[in-house]
């Protein structure tokens, strides 16, 4: 089931994580199902804490992706995105980031509930100066603490955040931080945002087998936005060694929404103890 946003501002949907995301090093991958019923300018989709965040472009058939930099935050706009009112579009986003240099990596895929997600042209719009700054949460809906709500549905949206001391163990296998090779971008789209468009989450049961060695954490998380109190079970997968490891399953913080009228893009299949259709 999918929930909509924006009949109030501050409209969201908070996760608190395990880890600090979008620090150098740190990798963060989103998918969703986006249902734009007005495009504004600054309207959030998803966000990183206040540190990054995903908003509708200037351009309001596009997007445009900020990267909190402790001098100038980064800017990046995309081209190929081609948002229109009342029509569902599944995106997805990878992101790198490295304080050496500074350098930032940022892919953007593309879908319809009738065509396969493409990869977008993403542009520097705004060259990040200084270091990247992390958060311990992860809003969709929205910009951080912002009232900016999305305004339209969202249906069966997640992430994957990554904070590894060898980047070739992190879920992307991305080998240096703040790039990402055409190599490293084809395997995210076969295993995470091709099967995510499809529907089938198995690859979330398995992110644990690359996260067991000391200093690595991942944090998963998959909301359907089903339950008209809570949204959808997040699980949480910290497999830092020498601390608690295994799934560990919290729920998110849902500020106003309502259940949507508009019918789901997509018929999903969820891990658990068996294949769960939702």
């Amino acid at each position: 089931m999918a929930r909509t946003f924006g009949g109030a501002t501050a409209d969201d949907l908070t996760i608190s994580l395990s880890l600090t995301a979008g620090v150098s090093t740190a990798q963060t991958f989103v998918h969703g199902w986006w249902y734009p019923t007005t495009l504004t300018a600054g309207r959030g989709l998803w966000s990183n804490g206040n540190v990054s965040d995903c908003q509708i472009n200037s351009v309001t058939d596009e997007l445009r992706i900020i990267v909190d930099g402790s001098t100038t935050d980064g800017e990046w706009t995309t081209t190929g995105v081609d948002l229109a009112v009342n029509n569902w579009y599944f995106l997805a986003f990878l992101l790198s980031a490295n304080n050496t240099g500074p350098a930032d990596a940022i892919r953007v895929w593309r879908g319809t509930p009738e065509t396969a997600p493409v990869e977008c042209t993403v542009a520097n719009a705004v060259a990040l100066a200084g270091t990247h700054p992390g958060s311990a949460s992860f809003t969709f809906g929205n910009r951080g603490t912002g009232t900016v709500a999305f305004q339209g549905s969202i249906a069966h949206a997640g992430f994957i955040c990554a904070q590894m001391s060898d980047e070739s163990c992190t879920p992307f296998l991305i080998a240096t931080p703040g790039t990402i090779t055409n190599a490293e971008a084809e395997y995210c789209y076969d295993r995470y945002v091709q099967r995510a468009w499809l529907g089938y989450y198995d690859w979330m049961a398995g992110i644990q087998l690359r996260s067991d060695a000391p200093g690595h954490v991942v944090d998963r998380g998959y909301c359907d936005m089903n339950s008209p109190a809570a949204g959808e079970v997040v699980y949480r997968n910290p497999g830092n060694v020498g601390s608690a490891q295994g799934i560990w399953v919290s729920r998110p913080t849902l500020n106003g929404t309502s259940l949507a009228t508009v019918p789901n893009p997509r018929e999903v299949w969820v891990p658990g103890p068996e294949y769960v259709r939702r």
